[in-house]
């Protein structure tokens, strides 16, 4: 963006404004649609509370992440990779043999760093283009 070849600076500047405006804008629909959908799942539809969260998230984050464009993927690649550390973490609490291991995130780190030279070698088409050319 920044370094986008081409544009002149006042383009970029332009660019960025648009970019950062997007992505409030889509944060707060989020939030607004969250909100009601959950609103009318538990007063209207009486589901339980963490049926009416999934729900509400779900939809919510469909309905506005759910367009494929470089803003919502870095909001969605960021919100997965958020997600994916809590379930571990979750279950390295939860699991007696992990408890026991002092370096949890030197172990999450290497695995993340071997997957992610596996998918290079072995499935480079599948991957993110900015990944592949760093």
């Amino acid at each position: 963006f920044l370094f986008a070849k081409g544009l002149t600076f006042e383009a970029k500047i332009r660019r960025i404004g648009w970019m950062t405006f997007s992505h409030s804008k889509n944060l707060g629909l989020f939030v607004l649609l969250y909100k009601g959908f959950l609103w009318a799942f538990r007063r209207i539809l009486t589901l339980p509370e963490d049926a009416c969260t999934l729900a509400a998230g779900g939809i919510a984050g469909a309905l506005i992440f759910g367009e494929k464009n470089s803003i919502n993927t870095q909001i969605n690649l960021y919100v997965f990779s958020r997600v994916a550390m809590a379930l571990g973490n979750i279950l390295a609490t939860r699991s007696r043999s992990l408890e026991k291991i002092d370096n949890k995130y030197r172990i999450w780190a290497g695995v993340s760093w071997a997957l992610v030279m596996y998918l290079f070698a072995k499935q480079r088409g599948h991957m993110q283009k900015s990944l592949v050319s760093s």
